[in-house]
């Protein structure tokens, strides 16, 4: 059986193109969205549900080796600031907790600038640059 991969955000205009990336290099996909598909693709599972539903996480990452997490509200200047911190850090603490505690392999975080801060809660500068290599706080991953 192949790589499974999961795709938060799979319905937006990154998560599209790359689940068709994914699918052309041979990976299962299977995408968790607030979104319904227009069109499905074959071979495409769909889940839709938030983020903020750990259940839902939880029901998602069943099965699945890697997590491409796009899923996010990139809205700072949005009047419901209480939403851009509920979907962007608890929705991805849900992503992390739920991927550790599936198994899953490896986790691709892409995340919006608005969340960093000038320090980081493991007292790395957030303006240092990173690599997979280094090892970040489950409060610094969630925002």
């Amino acid at each position: 059986m192949g790589t499974s991969c999961l795709v938060t955000g799979g319905l937006g205009f990154i998560g599209q193109h790359l689940v068709q990336l994914l699918l052309n290099q041979g990976y299962s996909v299977r995408i968790l969205d607030l979104a319904q598909p227009l069109q499905s693709i074959d071979g495409v599972e769909y889940i839709t549900g938030s983020i903020t539903d750990r259940a839902i996480v939880r029901q998602s990452m069943q099965g699945i080796d890697r997590v491409f997490h796009l899923a996010a509200n990139a809205g700072l200047w949005s009047p419901r600031k209480q939403d851009f911190i509920t979907i962007n850090q608890t929705g991805t603490r849900n992503i992390m907790e739920e991927a550790l505690a599936a198994g899953v392999d490896k986790v691709v975080h892409c995340s919006t600038e608005s969340i960093l801060k000038s320090v980081r809660r493991s007292g790395r500068p957030a303006n240092e640059a990173t690599d997979e290599s280094v090892e970040l706080t489950l409060e610094d991953m969630a925002g």
